[in-house]
């Protein structure tokens, strides 16, 4: 893959050679070299484009991205708030300025970011995960879980969702819904050692701990490492 990304540097940087003051292809030599983790070498060509092409959201954008990355986040903020104020429809600024505000503490306002994605883009899955996430933080898991089915029915193997949605779930004690929820995820992630013991958690919340002890014994035989809390869980403390 590292091959493919020299390639396209090698490729674009050319094309530059030819015409110096094509914004697309510094940005897509942009991003081949931040695929590179030439980061400085990236922002460098994305600071030039802004400067060759003011009315560009992309260049801010993906600058954006990488201090949200490097958790630059002010600087991520303003270069996402950029690209909104020459762009006020582009759906995927908000929704990383949602994930940007919410690290900073700023609930009401990462819901209202995510919102507005969900709204300008209301067919995209990740943005109804977004908002779920953003108003789970705030404590409205009613309104989350609604986004995170919304998320799930366009797309099911959306996982993020998933794992949130029987999180929110059992946060609200609504184990039985959870279940269905959390053997999907198993099937889906049957290596992640959370998804079995989100599984186990809704099952000895149900009320079926004999259930819960033969799914760990699954898990553990297919080579899964279940925490401590969760294996004492399981004990049968009745005798």
């Amino acid at each position: 893959m590292t091959h493919r990304y020299d390639e396209a540097v090698r490729y674009f940087t050319a094309a530059i050679e030819r015409a110096p003051k094509r914004a697309d292809v510094r940005i897509m030599r942009a991003e081949a070299l931040d695929a590179l983790g030439r980061n400085g070498d990236a922002r460098h060509e994305l600071e030039d484009v802004v400067k060759l092409d003011p009315k560009s959201t992309l260049p801010h954008l993906h600058l954006g991205l990488m201090d949200l990355r490097a958790g630059q986040l002010p600087q991520a903020e303003q270069h996402l708030r950029d690209a909104i104020r020459i762009d006020p429809k582009l759906a995927e600024a908000h929704n990383q300025l949602a994930v940007v505000l919410a690290l900073e503490g700023r609930h009401e306002e990462s819901v209202a970011a995510a919102r507005t994605a969900v709204e300008l883009k209301p067919d995209v899955a990740a943005a109804h995960g977004n908002l779920g996430s953003a108003l789970a933080r705030m404590g409205r898991l009613d309104e989350a879980i609604a986004e995170y089915r919304r998320s799930l029915a366009l797309d099911p193997l959306f996982i993020a969702s998933r794992y949130n949605l029987v999180g929110a779930l059992l946060r609200q004690s609504r184990s039985g819904e959870a279940i269905p929820e959390a053997q999907a995820l198993v099937a889906q992630d049957p290596k992640n050692s959370k998804a079995w013991e989100l599984l186990l958690g809704a099952l000895v919340m149900s009320g079926r701990r004999p259930e819960a002890v033969l799914e760990a014994q699954r898990a553990q035989a297919g080579g899964i490492t279940l925490s401590p809390d969760v294996l004492e869980s399981l004990r049968d403390r009745s005798r």
